[in-house]
């Protein structure tokens, strides 16, 4: 091998060396596109998760629409309503007394 083929070949490694290091670190390489991978399936998940939420938004929009007697459910706990036939009894200790 004749000293100008040894020049050649070590170029031609020296520059196959820096496309490598090109493709792995560069703009947009390995590195960025395995970033991008991770950021995108995350996004997948979030996406996922609102949608879920979306549905179940949705179902109860429906039902509080049309289902009386959750909207009376939902009176009683959260706003502490009563029945216009019930009586509410409130029992006292003696020690409160």
């Amino acid at each position: 091998m004749s000293f100008m083929q040894k020049i050649m070949l070590t170029m031609a490694g020296l520059l196959l060396i820096v496309f490598f290091v090109i493709i792995v670190i560069g703009k947009n390489g390995l590195i960025d596109l395995n970033i991008l991978t991770v950021k995108y399936e995350n996004m997948v998940k979030v996406n996922n998760r609102l949608k879920n939420e979306n549905n179940d938004l949705f179902r109860r929009v429906a039902r509080l629409q049309n289902d009386d007697k959750l909207i009376e459910t939902i009176a009683r706990d959260e706003l502490g309503m009563i029945g216009t036939d019930e009586i509410i009894y409130q029992i006292r200790l003696k020690e409160e007394q």
